[in-house]
């Protein structure tokens, strides 16, 4: 009877370890500044991207066999003043799994183009210029924003910040399964309009311009102003709550 228990047990540590995932770690550097773009897309996995000295590009790879490991491949499009980056998965994993999580460093004044994955989250931090990024499963955070940005996901909550805004600055966010929060500065000059189905919905130290609640089921929105409300921010989440605050 002992010797049968030491043999399952031996047996339960063996199938752990053929289990136990793979990993691998890529690098990559560019040679881009001020008024270049960046892109990069993205399956199963987190973006981080933030600014640095530098721009440079490590992608963490996971998957739960080496053949499928093998099989990842992280394109990389550069030119002169641009750089695309394409995650490609293995096709057919059946119940294997892989994914990679990238960590980016962008230098200042470098325009994100694209932040795009489809199961995981987005966190951009002081990044500068015009901002689109999006997920299907997972959050979206930025912070420090100013100028353009189009912030969208699915299943997911929003959460943002603005250093800036104003002139013609154009905000929007969208989410259909969670809450979006966004953080304006003291100054803002902005026109905001929010509307959700289902969740509480608030504006914070800004001037109401209308509000409307349905009379029959659910369904919320309001307009409002900061300063001169040049700028344009829309806020849209299906189920979930809406909270945009000054100060």
């Amino acid at each position: 009877m002992i010797e049968r228990k030491l043999l399952m047990a031996a047996g339960l540590l063996l199938s752990s370890a053929v289990m136990a995932d793979v990993s691998d770690e890529r690098r990559f550097d560019f040679n881009l500044g001020a008024g270049d773009s960046f892109s990069i897309e993205n399956v199963n996995g987190d973006l981080d991207i933030q600014v640095g000295n530098t721009a440079s590009v490590v992608a963490r790879l996971r998957a739960s066999s080496q053949d499928l490991l093998d099989k990842i491949e992280i394109k990389v499009d550069e030119s002169s003043n641009r750089v695309v980056i394409d995650t490609e998965l293995p096709k057919r994993m059946r119940r294997g799994h892989a994914s990679v999580d990238y960590m980016v460093t962008l230098p200042a004044g470098v325009e994100l183009d694209r932040a795009s994955t489809v199961n995981g989250d987005v966190d951009i931090t002081d990044i500068e210029g015009d901002i689109r990024a999006n997920t299907v499963n997972g959050d979206v955070d930025a912070n420090n924003l100013n100028g353009d940005i189009d912030l969208q996901t699915v299943n997911g909550g929003i959460k943002a910040n603005f250093l800036a805004l104003g002139g013609s600055d154009d905000i929007k966010m969208e989410t259909v399964n969670g809450s979006i929060v966004v953080d304006l500065p003291v100054d803002a000059d902005v026109t905001v309009e929010a509307e959700n189905l289902n969740g509480g919905l608030s504006v914070d130290d800004l001037t109401i311009v209308k509000q409307s609640k349905k009379r029959w089921g659910p369904g919320k929105s309001v307009e409002a102003t900061s300063g001169n409300g040049s700028a344009s921010l829309t806020a849209d989440s299906v189920n979930g709550s809406i909270k945009i605050r000054r100060g």
